[in-house]
């Protein structure tokens, strides 16, 4: 479900995910985004920064699910002894 929620508002996605920073400068890289594909001035600038947003949300998540599964099988390890 968040990867659906990633892929249409990454900055939402990274938000609830508690990646606040990341979350921001995506909200920033998306209005840029929107902004220029509705105006029609720059839609060939709009759909990469979408695209870019979209991309950096997914990998954020993703690099983050797997921080915490290694932190959670490091405590595991740890408390086996």
């Amino acid at each position: 479900m968040i990867y659906v929620l990633a892929f249409f508002f990454p900055y939402i996605a990274l938000a609830v995910r508690g990646l606040w920073i990341q979350a921001i400068f995506n909200f920033i890289l998306c209005v840029i985004g929107y902004v220029c594909i509705l105006t029609g001035i720059g839609a060939i600038l709009g759909i990469p920064f979408e695209l870019i947003a979209v991309v950096w949300g997914i990998i954020a998540i993703l690099q983050n699910s797997n921080k915490k599964q290694h932190q959670e099988m490091l405590d595991a390890l740890k408390n086996k002894d």
